[in-house]
């Protein structure tokens, strides 16, 4: 079954040595979207792991209307011209 859900997720582990630091800027952004999910850590000493997940309910694809002929409506007993005239 396809999912209706639109998914993205990050994951990162840092180890430091001791005495040392770390920062860990982790970001998930959904493609083509404003949704994201984002998390800092700061580490001193250790070790860390982070997840993300971010998502929103998939866009409905547009389908294009049938194409369908455009029929020219001419005035009676005449051009397209005739009726448009315009005096200066």
């Amino acid at each position: 079954m396809k999912s209706n859900v639109t998914k993205a997720s990050a994951m990162a582990r840092v180890e430091t040595e001791r005495g040392g630091s770390a920062t860990l800027n982790l970001k998930a952004q959904v493609p083509l979207s404003q949704a994201s999910s984002s998390v800092t850590v700061q580490v001193s000493s250790g070790k860390a792991h982070a997840k993300v997940k971010a998502k929103e309910p998939a866009k409905r694809r547009t389908t294009t209307p049938a194409k369908f002929q455009e029929f020219l409506m001419l005035p009676p007993g005449g051009s397209a011209a005739s009726g448009s005239k315009k005096k200066m």
